[in-house]
């Protein structure tokens, strides 16, 4: 399983790729390429760089064991009907319409 650092902030992999060139430097040593740094990262300290591929639930990574088997059935049954709606509108009988309303609002207007 290969952690993953977020791609914000002092993790992003240029930003430290930066920071150790120019400590390495002031050691009068000669840093190693990005592509063999970030090769180290990924292999020696098995971790990975970038966005998740899907947003992840922040109770899902605080709960573990049974709470965390129950949350997430949880979230399955309430995914169920979206789903149901989906395949619904594939069919051409609806209209499947959804929003993130966390990132950006949205004024309906008529």
């Amino acid at each position: 399983m290969v952690t993953r650092l977020p791609p914000y902030g002092p993790q992003r992999v240029n930003s430290m790729y930066d920071q150790y060139t120019e400590w390495i430097r002031e050691k009068d040593e000669v840093p190693v390429s990005n592509s063999m740094y970030r090769s180290i990262f990924v292999s020696d300290f098995n971790l990975g760089f970038g966005n998740p591929r899907t947003d992840t639930c922040s109770r899902c990574e605080m709960l573990s064991g049974d709470a965390l088997a129950d949350h997430k059935a949880r979230a399955d049954e309430a995914f169920r009907p979206q789903a149901v709606d989906r395949q619904t509108a594939r069919n051409g009988c609806a209209v499947y319409v959804t929003f993130d309303l966390q990132k950006k609002p949205y004024r309906f207007q008529n």
